[in-house]
């Protein structure tokens, strides 16, 4: 899915011109500038489906490292993944539903509200991560 996913955001890239860091919502001007970050580091959780990949600015990426987004700074970039997961799923939709629902969502089929629930799974996953498990929360 790496692959898919890189595919994806260099041809977005190129139709739009540009891409928003899904972390800083600045642009990302240049195709060296962007990097595939896992939202929820592959060193923790070893999670290469569509959900899991977003494109970020490189010093973005190289600051995050393998820290967990905080729950708090997720709500706040709530828009920005979704949009993108709108994309991956309009883009992808079998491979994105798949990997969402048995990864993320813990549902199958299709819901009306996938990307809500999805954002407040990702929140309890990511707290989960970093008040029990002991990891670095993150946050820009």
């Amino acid at each position: 899915d790496v692959q898919v996913a890189k595919r994806f955001y260099e041809e977005l890239f190129r139709r739009q011109g540009n891409l928003e860091c899904v972390w800083s919502g600045e642009a990302i001007k240049t195709m060296n500038s962007i990097h595939i970050d896992h939202l929820i580091p592959f060193s923790i959780w070893k999670n290469n489906d569509l959900w899991n990949l977003m494109p970020v600015n490189a010093k973005v990426n190289s600051r995050k490292s393998d820290k967990i987004p905080s729950p708090d700074f997720i709500e706040e970039r709530r828009d920005s993944l979704i949009q993108y997961w709108t994309l991956l799923m309009n883009a992808h939709p079998n491979m994105f539903k798949r990997g969402i629902s048995l990864s993320l969502t813990g549902t199958l089929g299709s819901r009306a509200d996938l990307m809500d629930l999805a954002i407040e799974r990702m929140k309890e996953k990511c707290e989960y991560l970093i008040e029990v498990r002991g990891y670095e929360a993150w946050r820009l």
